[in-house]
């Protein structure tokens, strides 16, 4: 699945990352799967929270084949780390 926009969803799971590119893949996968095998009669989004990972963290997120829709998006916080996408400075 690819970036959805303007769609209502019932369930959403977000993955707050920096630095994540080589693990994300796991993650994500077990994510779409369990979604998929338990509320398959729910719409849901994957949703990336980056905080400007340097290792292309959001583009292996997209390059991951789903069948859940997703989408990410780039914190930008002085402080810095993927607690930064839970906790405000």
């Amino acid at each position: 699945m690819t970036r959805t926009k303007n769609k209502r969803f019932d369930i959403i799971v977000g993955i707050p990352t920096y630095n994540e590119a080589g693990s994300i893949t796991n993650a994500v996968r077990k994510i779409d799967r369990g979604l998929f095998k338990y509320f398959p009669e729910y719409s849901a989004l994957i949703v990336n929270m980056d905080s400007q990972s340097s290792d292309g963290t959001s583009r292996v997120f997209f390059s991951i084949k789903t069948k859940t829709a997703k989408t990410s998006i780039t914190i930008k916080n002085s402080c810095g780390g993927k607690d930064a996408n839970i906790f405000r400075c």
